[in-house]
């Protein structure tokens, strides 16, 4: 039958999950670094998420203490790491003036860069 499954054919599974397996489970997600712009100060914004939807619409919400003066926020490049570290490392080194440089010039459209108050 399409759309209905009989419950006696429901099969119910409890399955415990130490914090040890979960945050092994967690190293197999998708990390992602991002940047963010701010029309209201023509600020960038660099970040890390496991997930960019979710993390985007919470700083446009202002649920971010550093990025709530700023709102809204224009989400204006992303890139997906294989674990959670790659990204941590990425988004370390992009808020570095070296890493700021190589988003300015390789990441970031050259029209934002305009606007922004640290574009060349």
């Amino acid at each position: 039958m399409v759309g209905h499954v009989p419950l006696e054919d429901v099969i119910l599974v409890r399955i415990q999950v130490s914090q040890q397996s979960f945050a092994k489970a967690s190293e197999l997600l998708m990390h992602y670094v991002y940047i963010l712009h701010s029309s209201k100060s023509s600020n960038f914004y660099f970040g890390s998420t496991s997930n960019v939807k979710n993390r985007f619409e919470q700083h446009n919400k202002g649920l971010s203490k550093a990025t709530a003066p700023y709102v809204p926020w224009k989400l204006v490049w992303y890139s997906g790491f294989q674990n959670k570290k790659l990204a941590e490392d990425f988004e370390r080194y992009l808020k570095t003036s070296s890493g700021k440089a190589f988003a300015y010039k390789r990441l970031l459209n050259p029209e934002a860069l305009k606007k922004d108050k640290f574009g060349v």
